[in-house]
Protein backbone atom coordinates (compact mmCIF):
# COMPACT_ATOMS: atom_id res chain seq x y z
CA UNK A 1 0.00 0.00 0.00
CA UNK A 2 1.17 3.25 -0.86
CA UNK A 3 2.43 5.97 1.83
CA UNK A 4 0.60 8.99 2.08
CA UNK A 5 3.77 11.10 0.36
CA UNK A 6 3.46 8.54 -2.34
CA UNK A 7 0.02 9.22 -2.98
CA UNK A 8 0.25 12.90 -2.78
CA UNK A 9 3.37 12.37 -5.78
CA UNK A 10 0.81 10.03 -7.62
CA UNK A 11 -1.81 13.16 -7.11
CA UNK A 12 0.31 15.88 -8.19
CA UNK A 13 1.46 13.39 -11.45
CA UNK A 14 -2.52 12.94 -12.59
CA UNK A 15 -3.61 16.78 -11.99
CA UNK A 16 -0.19 17.53 -14.08
CA UNK A 17 -1.49 15.16 -16.71
CA UNK A 18 -5.04 16.16 -16.56
CA UNK A 19 -4.09 19.68 -16.87
CA UNK A 20 -2.24 19.06 -19.90
CA UNK A 21 -4.56 17.32 -21.35
CA UNK A 22 -7.38 19.83 -20.79
CA UNK A 23 -4.84 22.92 -22.07
CA UNK A 24 -3.39 20.73 -25.07
CA UNK A 25 -7.59 20.16 -26.45
CA UNK A 26 -7.93 24.08 -26.27
CA UNK A 27 -4.56 24.17 -28.28
CA UNK A 28 -5.98 21.81 -30.70
CA UNK A 29 -8.59 24.22 -32.08
CA UNK A 30 -5.91 27.03 -32.14
CA UNK A 31 -4.15 27.71 -35.95
CA UNK A 32 -1.19 27.07 -34.95
CA UNK A 33 0.77 23.57 -33.60
CA UNK A 34 1.05 23.21 -29.69
CA UNK A 35 4.58 23.42 -30.71
CA UNK A 36 4.63 26.55 -32.06
CA UNK A 37 2.54 28.06 -29.09
CA UNK A 38 4.97 26.94 -26.57
CA UNK A 39 7.55 28.31 -28.42
CA UNK A 40 5.90 31.58 -28.86
CA UNK A 41 5.41 31.07 -25.14
CA UNK A 42 9.01 31.18 -24.92
CA UNK A 43 9.98 33.99 -27.40
CA UNK A 44 7.31 36.20 -25.48
CA UNK A 45 8.97 35.78 -21.85
CA UNK A 46 12.74 35.40 -23.33
CA UNK A 47 12.94 38.27 -25.84
CA UNK A 48 16.37 37.67 -28.01
CA UNK A 49 16.90 34.29 -27.85
CA UNK A 50 18.37 32.29 -29.94
CA UNK A 51 17.78 29.10 -31.50
CA UNK A 52 19.59 27.07 -29.52
CA UNK A 53 18.43 28.62 -26.19
CA UNK A 54 14.56 27.80 -27.25
CA UNK A 55 15.61 24.02 -28.14
CA UNK A 56 17.01 23.47 -24.32
CA UNK A 57 14.17 25.19 -22.61
CA UNK A 58 11.61 23.21 -24.56
CA UNK A 59 12.91 19.88 -24.94
CA UNK A 60 11.87 20.22 -28.70
CA UNK A 61 14.76 19.13 -31.14
CA UNK A 62 16.57 22.23 -32.71
CA UNK A 63 15.63 21.13 -36.09
CA UNK A 64 11.92 21.51 -35.18
CA UNK A 65 12.25 24.49 -33.42
CA UNK A 66 13.97 26.07 -36.58
CA UNK A 67 11.13 24.53 -38.87
CA UNK A 68 8.44 25.94 -36.13
CA UNK A 69 10.08 28.99 -36.36
CA UNK A 70 10.17 29.79 -39.68
CA UNK A 71 5.78 28.77 -40.23
CA UNK A 72 5.73 31.66 -37.02
CA UNK A 73 7.85 34.25 -39.18
CA UNK A 74 5.92 33.26 -41.96
CA UNK A 75 2.49 34.16 -40.31
CA UNK A 76 4.07 37.43 -38.69
CA UNK A 77 4.56 36.06 -35.02
CA UNK A 78 7.99 36.66 -34.62
CA UNK A 79 10.97 38.74 -35.95
CA UNK A 80 14.40 37.35 -36.31
CA UNK A 81 17.56 39.67 -35.78
CA UNK A 82 21.16 39.21 -36.21
CA UNK A 83 22.88 39.32 -33.23
CA UNK A 84 24.71 43.19 -32.95
CA UNK A 85 27.96 41.34 -31.41
CA UNK A 86 27.64 38.04 -32.93
CA UNK A 87 26.68 38.40 -36.27
CA UNK A 88 26.57 34.39 -36.45
CA UNK A 89 23.50 34.17 -34.26
CA UNK A 90 20.01 35.05 -35.03
CA UNK A 91 17.66 36.56 -31.94
CA UNK A 92 14.23 35.51 -32.25
CA UNK A 93 11.56 38.45 -31.22
CA UNK A 94 8.14 38.82 -30.75
CA UNK A 95 5.81 40.62 -32.78
CA UNK A 96 2.47 42.55 -31.96
CA UNK A 97 1.11 39.89 -33.62
CA UNK A 98 1.91 37.52 -31.28
CA UNK A 99 1.13 38.65 -28.30
CA UNK A 100 -2.36 39.41 -29.26
CA UNK A 101 -2.87 35.60 -29.89
CA UNK A 102 -1.05 34.63 -26.43
CA UNK A 103 -3.51 36.65 -24.77
CA UNK A 104 -5.96 35.70 -26.83
CA UNK A 105 -4.82 31.68 -25.77
CA UNK A 106 -4.36 32.67 -22.00
CA UNK A 107 -7.59 33.91 -21.51
CA UNK A 108 -9.23 30.77 -23.25
CA UNK A 109 -7.06 28.51 -20.97
CA UNK A 110 -8.00 30.25 -18.19
CA UNK A 111 -11.51 30.40 -19.02
CA UNK A 112 -11.69 26.70 -19.47
CA UNK A 113 -9.60 25.78 -16.06
CA UNK A 114 -11.91 28.30 -14.32
CA UNK A 115 -15.00 26.71 -15.48
CA UNK A 116 -12.99 23.31 -13.90
CA UNK A 117 -12.49 24.85 -10.84
CA UNK A 118 -15.66 26.62 -9.75
CA UNK A 119 -16.78 22.84 -8.94
CA UNK A 120 -14.88 22.78 -5.78
CA UNK A 121 -16.71 24.85 -3.15
CA UNK A 122 -14.77 27.68 -1.80
CA UNK A 123 -13.55 26.34 1.89
CA UNK A 124 -12.33 24.02 0.00
CA UNK A 125 -10.64 25.55 -2.78
CA UNK A 126 -9.05 28.19 0.37
CA UNK A 127 -7.43 25.08 1.82
CA UNK A 128 -6.76 24.00 -1.35
CA UNK A 129 -4.93 27.07 -2.19
CA UNK A 130 -2.84 27.27 1.30
CA UNK A 131 -1.59 23.38 0.82
CA UNK A 132 -0.37 24.24 -2.74
CA UNK A 133 1.49 27.20 -1.66
CA UNK A 134 3.09 25.19 0.65
CA UNK A 135 3.71 22.38 -1.64
CA UNK A 136 5.45 25.54 -4.02
CA UNK A 137 7.57 26.31 -1.34
CA UNK A 138 8.98 23.28 -0.20
CA UNK A 139 9.81 22.94 -4.41
CA UNK A 140 11.35 26.17 -4.36
CA UNK A 141 13.59 25.67 -0.86
CA UNK A 142 14.71 22.28 -2.50
CA UNK A 143 16.45 23.90 -5.70
CA UNK A 144 19.54 25.09 -4.70
CA UNK A 145 20.47 21.43 -3.58
CA UNK A 146 18.48 19.74 -6.97
CA UNK A 147 20.68 22.35 -9.01
CA UNK A 148 24.07 21.80 -6.97
CA UNK A 149 23.66 17.45 -8.00
CA UNK A 150 23.19 18.34 -11.29
CA UNK A 151 25.95 20.36 -11.50
CA UNK A 152 28.16 17.84 -10.08
CA UNK A 153 27.39 15.10 -13.06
Amino acid sequence: MPTLHETLIDLFHEVSRLMHQNVHSIFQNLPVPPAAMLLAHQIEHNPGCTVSELARRTGIAKSHVSNVLEDLSQRGWIEKRPDPVDQRLVRIYPADQASEHMRQVHDEVRRRLTEVVAVIPEDQAARLVKELQSFKEALKSSQPEQTAQTERR
